[in-house]
């Protein structure tokens, strides 16, 4: 059984680094010009990218030599030409879209913590797999810091894919 003591602690620390997460987004997208190249791969997103602070939600795939590697499911945002929209995406690299970690889906739950509001998005990393999940979603984020939750899931075809996983988090000042 925790005392309280203990379960106050690590609740302290997780708002710490929560709030970490968000004031280094917000400085980051206030301060850092937009990228101007994509990561190998890539799917590029149209609007004005919006640099995202972020550890990325890290899984297990294995090659078609069965040799295992890490899939890293990086969040992308973007503007959509409406004010408080915001487009997000996961795109895996190609080397990830070939493996195992190929049939995975990405889901983000984010929350606006200037305007309370929150949502998950659910998209598909991959262009070539065949799956109904679109490739980004336009959300109606709001304008503030956003803050990001992300995890690799399973798809239907594809339940186990990039299985097991850990949990990324991340953040950025939608415009």
């Amino acid at each position: 059984m925790t005392s309280s003591r203990t379960r106050t602690a690590v609740g302290a620390r997780a708002a710490l680094v929560g709030a970490a997460v968000v004031a280094t987004a917000a400085a980051t997208a206030l301060t850092a010009a937009p990228a101007d190249a994509a990561p190998p791969g890539a799917v590029t997103i149209s609007g004005t990218p919006i640099s995202v602070v972020q550890w990325p939600a890290i899984g297990l795939q294995f090659s078609g030599l069965v040799v295992p590697m890490p899939a890293l499911g990086n969040v992308t945002a973007a503007t959509t030409g409406t004010r408080g929209r915001t487009r997000l995406a996961a795109p895996f690299p190609a080397t990830t879209c070939s493996a195992s970690g190929g049939g995975a889906l990405v889901s983000i739950n984010w929350l606006n913590t200037t305007n309370g509001r929150s949502g998950n998005a659910t998209v598909k990393p991959c262009t070539n797999f065949l799956d109904p999940t679109p490739r980004y979603r336009d959300v109606a984020t709001g304008s503030g810091q956003i803050v990001l939750s992300t995890h690799l899931i399973g798809s239907r075809p594809y339940p186990n894919a990039a299985q097991p996983s850990l949990p990324g988090v991340g953040g950025f000042l939608a415009p």
